[in-house]
């Protein structure tokens, strides 16, 4: 079962930009680490999007990535759940 346990909120844009910018570059950021290292688990499997990025995280953390087909069906149905929900709010 997938289960959302846990969700950060940027408190602004310019932290928002921060942390994509920092993930561009291939780095996580102060917040996304210390928001891994706080809700992760040792041995924890982290569901991830973007291969490259599990790679980061594997590296700095304790957490382990998955990333296959079915992970990458899932963010795709939450995003298209997601877009049809809000464009029935308009």
């Amino acid at each position: 079962m997938v289960k959302l346990k846990v969700f950060h909120k940027f408190d602004n844009t310019s932290e928002a930009l921060e942390a994509v910018t920092k993930l561009v570059e291939g780095t996580p950021s102060k917040g996304l680490h210390k928001y891994l290292k706080n809700n992760c688990d040792d041995g924890e499997i982290l569901a991830v999007a973007d291969p490259k990025l599990g790679d980061i995280i594997t590296e700095k953390l304790v957490c382990v990535f998955c990333y296959d087909l079915f992970i990458y069906f899932c963010i795709w149905l939450v995003s298209y759940v997601t877009d049809l929900l809000l464009s029935s709010r308009t």
